[in-house]
């Protein structure tokens, strides 16, 4: 875990189960300003950045913060390529994503038989 100041707020860089996150550092839906070097309240104010870390890094291990797309890996492969076909409708040409699901039929076959998911390690 990582506490920094950047520009004028705190920011926390960790990693939960290898997915690096960098995220500002928010406490009641405002992010968590940087006090001025004289500030009395400085190490208060750097104590809820320490808290609001702490915070972050528990929502990031119960899977909060993870973006949908991001859950490839907790998918069974079958599923996660329908999930990547559908985010690429929308930039490819038919014939590209005739070409797309044409490559991916013999992997759903053989990952359909050994019922594996799939592999962070692998992609």
């Amino acid at each position: 875990m990582s506490l920094w100041k950047r520009g004028k707020w705190y920011w926390a860089d960790f990693t939960v189960n290898s997915t690096r996150y960098r995220i500002p550092l928010k406490e009641k839906g405002k992010k968590i300003r940087v006090p001025e070097d004289d500030d009395p309240k400085m190490a208060q104010i750097h104590e809820k950045a320490i808290r609001a870390e702490e915070r972050e890094k528990a929502k990031a291990e119960q899977g909060q913060l993870s973006l949908s797309t991001r859950n490839f890996t907790r998918l069974g492969f079958t599923e996660a390529s329908e999930r990547y076909l559908a985010t690429r409708r929308l930039e490819l040409k038919p014939s590209s994503q005739a070409k797309e699901e044409q490559l991916l039929v013999k992997l759903r076959d053989s990952c359909t038989l050994q019922g594996s998911s799939v592999d962070p390690e692998w992609t």
